[in-house]
């Protein structure tokens, strides 16, 4: 693992309750006190630092496994409070840094994943009797919105230009609001669309959203373009009400 890692849960958009962005800092690998609680109600997960945390109702536990071997090979599961294996969170065993935000449905949770080069994604899994099923509809559904608001992102789904911050459950569990944002070096340079750079009212802008994370629509009137400085507080108005 590099000496270095970058904390996900503070990349960019905080969930915190006055909505202001916090900015990204990065620790020395192995300080596992910066594992745990964080400050938006979130639970940082480091590869080298195992732990688990129990949904609200106690009815399942996500296991983060003490990493083997020198590849530090380690799994992330749900299981039961008794130790009964549930299923496998796919893809969270990368040596990348995860936080966990449970649904109020306690059989459906978030994570917000970091992915490298100050990318972050994140991603809704449900919990079902016998496996753990991941909802990607919200994403592609974001992507399509982030395209009709700035054309000069990439058409091409194989992009890796897509990033974004979960930010808070509804509080009926059935709804995540989260903000879309791209990797700084899109839409800034020269496109042949333009005879020169991109003019900045062309380029990529960062919104906020909530979206329906089983049919993955976005909420009519959610989507809120956010200031270029990250300088905003999370709405209270129309469908945010319900937050």
């Amino acid at each position: 693992m590099a000496t270095l890692v970058a904390i996900g849960a503070t990349l960019g958009l905080s969930a915190s309750d006055d909505g202001n962005a916090t900015a990204p800092h990065v620790v020395p690998d192995g300080h596992c006190e910066h594992s745990g609680i964080n400050s938006d109600g979130g639970i940082q997960f480091l590869a080298n630092c195992p732990q688990s945390s129990l949904s609200p109702d106690g009815r399942w536990k996500l296991i983060q496994t003490s990493p083997i071997g020198a590849e530090e090979v380690y799994d992330v599961v749900i299981e039961t409070p008794d130790g009964k294996l549930v299923g496998h969170v796919p893809d969270l065993n990368d040596h990348m840094p995860f936080a966990l935000y449970w649904s109020p449905r306690s059989d459906w949770f978030m994570i917000n994943h970091y992915r490298g080069s100050g990318l972050q994604r994140p991603r809704v899994f449900q919990i079902t009797g016998d496996r753990v099923i991941e909802y990607a509809d919200f994403l592609r559904t974001g992507e399509d919105k982030a395209r009709e608001i700035s054309p000069c992102l990439p058409s091409d789904d194989k992009a890796d230009w897509m990033t974004g911050d979960g930010l808070k459950w509804s509080r009926d569990g059935s709804k995540l609001a989260w903000a879309f944002r791209t990797r700084i070096d899109m839409c800034v340079f020269e496109d042949p669309a333009f005879s020169g750079p991109i003019p900045p009212d062309k380029q990529g802008r960062s919104f906020l959203m909530i979206s329906d994370v089983a049919t993955g629509k976005i909420v009519d009137g959610s989507v809120r373009l956010l200031p270029d400085d990250e300088k905003w507080r999370f709405p209270t108005d129309g469908p945010y009400r319900g937050f």
